[in-house]
Order: C-alpha cells, then structure tokens, then sequence
C-alpha cells in the first residue's frame, strides 16, 4: 500500500511540476523544433538518368542512412580542408568523398548478394517551401564516370 501511494504521488506531482514549469528549459527543450530551417534537402541513389534506385534492397541502407552516411564522410573532408560547409567542397574533393560512399554501397550490396548498376548516381532533392507550396527541386550531386 506504501508503495502505491509513493508511485501515484510522484505521478501528482510530476504533473503538476509539468504543468507549472510548461515548456521552458531545460525541462523542455527542442531546439530542432524552434526554429526550423524553410529549406531541406535529402539524397537518394539513382542511374545516370536519374531513375531512383531501391537502395534499401539493394544495400541494406535506406535513403534516411545514406544521407548521414554522406554528411558524415563529407564533414570529415570539410575540416581536413578546414572549408566553412560542405556545399563549398572543391569538386575533387566531392568526387573523392562520392567514390568512397559509392564504393561503401557496392560493398554492401555484395554482401546481401545484390548488384547494382555498373554506374550511378547520387542525387539531391532541395524542398521548400515557396507561395504557400512545397517546391521539390532535384538535381545531380555526383554522376560516376
């Protein structure tokens, strides 16, 4: 019975402390949600001629994870390079960046015993948000040669 009355009174006053404090931090504090940004971008993988490929099929990593996966390689060069952002990486350097992610895609593919195109693409999608209308504007980040 003590026991109880401990949960339903930390329940009580967990509530009314929430209610009191309302969202003010550090108790509530979400600064991806403050001020979000009116432009995104996201990557997918693609032929030459940009038809979309099922990267999750084919490599085990969905589109989600192949951005991460490219912000994490890109970023390592950017500060190699000790360069502002990685939309200012010189072209080498987003080729070489690009030739290691694709290569890493290939891997993968392998080892789930798929096969992809003998060339691909990585391509960009900016969305935005222009006269009360989501703008989805693609574009090619890297072609392979």
């Amino acid at each position: 019975m003590n026991r109880t009355l401990i949960i339903l009174g930390s329940l009580v006053a967990t509530c009314a402390f929430s209610l009191v404090v309302r969202e003010n931090y550090p108790f509530s504090h979400y600064p991806m949600y403050s001020d979000p940004n009116p432009n995104r971008y996201y990557f997918w993988l693609a032929t030459p001629d940009q038809k979309p490929l099922p990267v999750q099929t084919l490599t085990g990593k969905t589109a989600a994870q192949l951005g991460k996966i490219l912000r994490s390689v890109t970023d390592k060069r950017v500060k190699a390079l000790n360069v502002r952002h990685r939309d200012q990486l010189p072209e080498a350097e987003r080729a070489a960046a690009a030739a290691e992610i694709l290569a890493f895609l290939r891997q993968e593919a392998t080892t789930l015993k798929q096969t992809l195109p003998p060339k691909l693409a990585i391509m960009r999608t900016d969305i935005a948000y222009v006269d009360g209308s989501t703008r989805e504007t693609p574009s090619i980040w890297y072609v392979e040669n």
